[in-house]
């Protein structure tokens, strides 16, 4: 049986806070009224009886006009913060999993070990997954109408949650955590949950890219690692050559379902929107790579045309070749936006993978192999 006692502590924790800057920013009035009617929900679906519905009823309806507007946003909150723990708690229960070496249900390991009972070979399962795709559709929806500023705090929240589990922490690092908790709750009390305005397209279309930005983008390649993973530890064989697994596409700007304000140059701007964050991406991915690839070629040597393609000797050629993949990509970008290119840029993914593939190559002939697994394979993935 899952152990949900520390999902409840992590409730609590964010009630009571939340409690706390309901007085400090309403009032003693406004946390007993949300207090009364969260007691009453709670005994009425405990026992959905005539006299606890009439007793939710009449808690409801205590509270005072000038006082709705601060319950409603109380509750509002609340259901985030409990949102966050259950995410955390999630999270949670999967490390758990990994720890026992237990087999999580519609996992990639149960799959493939049901599928390998069933007679398959690992033929069988590189060829399955030839054919198998997945591609998630991002949509613009009313219930889906948070800020961005709002999503960056629940970020900054589930981030604090999840320190307060190590277990190495001490009582003072844990109040500094719940203090950083509750000042992210007072800014998210102070902030509008929702636009003033109605939200445009592009709006929408920022929206959904957020969630490709802050965590799409670095998690699609941990994902496809674990079923590779899970390939080999049932069938014996490394799928290196697999096509993505999943892919991505969206409505939002795009979309022809009678809406006036999706016109053909939006449509324009929202394209140049999800190239413009692809290459931001692919930029910070690569100044990245720049500091970590620090190999020298008097310590480890090159291969011949990686050092031909940098026109001669370097002593750093990945940090050389990272270099000129940047300049590419800033062409890129210019042409994208219709200016002027005065050098070089990339037509396709696939024109930027063979860089990065010529340094893998190079690494691994030249005992870099574990640098390539971990720095250069997940970059292919998500290029």
């Amino acid at each position: 049986m899952a152990n949900d006692a520390p999902l409840h502590r992590d409730i609590r924790v964010l009630g009571d806070l939340l409690g706390e800057v309901l007085v400090e920013q309403c009032g003693r009035r406004v946390f007993d009224h949300v207090e009364s009617i969260r007691l009453a929900a709670k005994a009425f679906r405990a026992d959905p009886s005539p006299e606890t519905r009439a007793a939710l009823q009449a808690a409801v309806s205590a509270v005072e006009p000038e006082h709705r507007n601060d319950v409603i946003h109380a509750f509002s909150v609340y259901f985030q913060l409990v949102n966050l723990a259950e995410q955390n708690h999630r999270l949670r229960r999967h490390r758990d999993y990994d720890r026992s070496q237990q087999v999580l249900r519609g996992s990639f390991r149960e799959t493939m070990r049901t599928l390998a009972h069933r007679g398959m070979t690992a033929d069988d399962i590189e060829g399955l997954l030839r054919e198998v795709g997945i591609e998630l559709v991002l949509t613009a929806h009313p219930t889906e109408a948070l800020r961005r500023t709002v999503l960056d705090k629940h970020t900054k929240i589930a981030a604090f949650l999840e320190e307060m589990d190590d277990p190495r922490k001490t009582p003072r690092e844990l109040d500094v955590l719940r203090e950083r908790i509750r000042t992210e709750i007072v800014a998210l009390w102070q902030t509008r949950s929702v636009r003033k305005q109605r939200i445009t397209v592009l709006d929408e279309v920022r929206n959904g890219l957020y969630f490709l930005d802050q965590i799409l983008f670095d998690v699609l390649p941990r994902v496809h690692q674990k079923l590779e993973q899970a390939v080999e530890e049932q069938f014996g064989r490394q799928l290196l050559e697999l096509p993505p697994l999943i892919r991505f596409g969206s409505w939002m700007g795009g979309d022809r379902d009678g809406n006036p304000n999706v016109t053909s140059d939006i449509t324009w701007q929202t394209l140049v929107l999800h190239c413009d964050l692809a290459l931001n991406k692919y930029e910070q991915k690569l100044r990245e790579l720049g500091r970590d690839l620090s190999v020298s070629v008097d310590r480890a040597g090159a291969d011949e045309d990686l050092l031909a393609s940098l026109g001669g000797e370097n002593d750093e050629p990945y940090r050389a070749l990272i270099n000129r993949m940047l300049e590419r990509l800033a062409h890129t970008r210019r042409r994208l936006h219709g200016e002027r290119v005065d050098g070089p840029d990339y037509a396709s993914p696939e024109a930027m993978m063979e860089d990065v593939e010529r340094m893998a190559r190079s690494l691994a002939h030249h005992r870099g192999q574990r640098m390539v697994d971990a720095w250069l394979r997940p970059f292919l993935l998500q290029l």
